[in-house]
């Protein structure tokens, strides 16, 4: 390692030099000496001794403030460094809990009545070929988009991961909403309720699902009523 005390010092005009790159101020740092025959006549030349003082002076000052700035810099660096891996902490422990509650949901999903239109649709079938019927099927369409509201509120909220959710969970959505059985279903709630089931179907509009425009129908204007 090179340190300046190891290096010879300069003196005359390389001093000088040295010193005003430094900006070290040469003022006081000249002395009056006698010369030669003239001794009554003073002459003016450079107290090297002095200037060389005020050179390593400088010097020092500068590698100080150097190494100031580089620990500023480490610390604002090691600060910017740990809200990083905070941050990064923070949305892996979200990934984590996201994926834990759609593991939940899929597991609610695919049990009791949803779960049996979640097969049903699986196998290509419609619902008009399932062994349900009745109050029962009314029950098991119910119990489906049930449970797609509570995603759908998840959603909204930002309790989920909306791509982890999109890639699980769009595909049945769709599939219900082009099934004439559930699509009929849907179609009187609406017509008793004008908002019911709006959330799961704000959902398939935000996921861009593709079905046909559902129509509420009124039990008065239903095939059959009387």
């Amino acid at each position: 390692m090179n340190l300046f005390w190891r290096h010879k010092e300069k003196t005359g005009k390389e001093l000088e030099e040295q010193a005003n790159q430094l900006g070290v101020s040469l003022q006081g740092a000249w002395k009056e000496v006698e010369v030669g025959d003239l001794d009554d006549v003073p002459t003016r030349v450079l107290d090297e001794a002095e200037l060389q003082r005020r050179v390593r002076e400088a010097h020092t000052a500068h590698q100080n403030t150097v190494i100031n700035r580089l620990q500023t810099i480490g610390i604002v660096g090691g600060l910017a460094l740990t809200l990083i891996l905070a941050v990064w902490s923070q949305h892996r422990q979200s990934i984590r809990e996201s994926a834990d509650l759609m593991i939940k949901f899929n597991d609610s999903l695919s049990s009791g009545g949803s779960g049996s239109i979640l097969r049903a649709l699986d196998r290509g079938d419609g619902l008009d070929q399932m062994k349900l019927g009745g109050g029962a099927l009314a029950d098991a369409m119910d119990d489906f988009f049930t449970k797609y509201e509570v995603l759908a509120a998840a959603f909204r909220y930002d309790l989920i991961n909306k791509d982890m959710a999109f890639d699980l969970f769009s595909g049945d959505l769709e599939a219900a909403l082009n099934d004439a059985t559930i699509r009929k279903y849907v179609a009187e709630s609406l017509g008793e309720e004008a908002d019911e089931w709006d959330d799961v179907l704000q959902l398939a509009r935000v996921w861009n699902l593709k079905f046909p425009p559902i129509t509420p129908i009124s039990h008065s204007s239903a095939p059959g009523a009387h």
